[in-house]
C-alpha cells in the first residue's frame, strides 16, 4: 500500500528522517535530565528505534530492520552528537523539532500499520500495532 506511494529510496529517506528527529527528542530529554553522552545515546536509540523494533519482533519480521540497516542504528548516534555539541542551539528550535516529531509519529503510524498488515495481521490488530 504505502510502497505504492513512495519508491523504496524515498521511504527509506523518510524513515531515516523520522528516526533522526525522534533521536533528537530523546537526546534533548537526556540533556535536560543531566545524562552523560552514553546516556544520551541510549535514550536517543530507544526513542528512535524502540517502537519499530518492538513491532518487528511482534509480527515476526526478524531480524528487525533496526539491526539489518546500519543507517537505522547510526542515525540516532549522529543526532546524539549534534545535541551533545550544539544543545543550546537545538533547544532554541524545539518548536520545529516538535512539529517534525509529530509528523514523523503520524508517518510511522501509517508505515507500522501497513507493515503489520502485510505480515498477516488483521485490520484491527494492524491498526493497534501501528499506533
Amino acid at each position: 500500500m504505502l510502497h505504492d506511494l513512495f519508491t523504496p529510496s524515498v521511504q527509506h529517506a523518510l524513515d531515516l528522517a523520522g528516526i533522526f528527529v525522534f533521536a533528537i527528542s530523546g537526546a534533548l530529554l537526556a540533556v535536560r535530565k543531566n545524562f552523560d553522552v552514553f546516556g544520551m545515546a541510549v535514550l536517543a536509540e530507544i526513542t528512535a528505534l524502540g517502537g519499530g523494533l518492538l513491532r518487528d519482533l511482534i509480527i515476526g519480521a526478524v531480524p528487525p530492520a533496526a539491526f539489518t540497516d546500519l543507517g537505522y542504528f547510526s542515525m540516532p548516534l549522529v543526532a546524539t552528537a549534534l545535541v551533545f555539541f550544539l544543545h543550546p542551539q537545538v533547544e532554541r528550535i524545539q518548536g520545529a523539532v516538535n512539529v517534525f516529531d509529530a509528523a514523523g509519529l503520524g508517518l510511522f503510524c501509517v508505515t507500522g500499520t501497513t507493515k503489520a498488515y502485510e505480515y498477516g495481521l488483521g485490520l484491527t490488530a494492524s491498526a493497534a500495532l501501528g499506533l
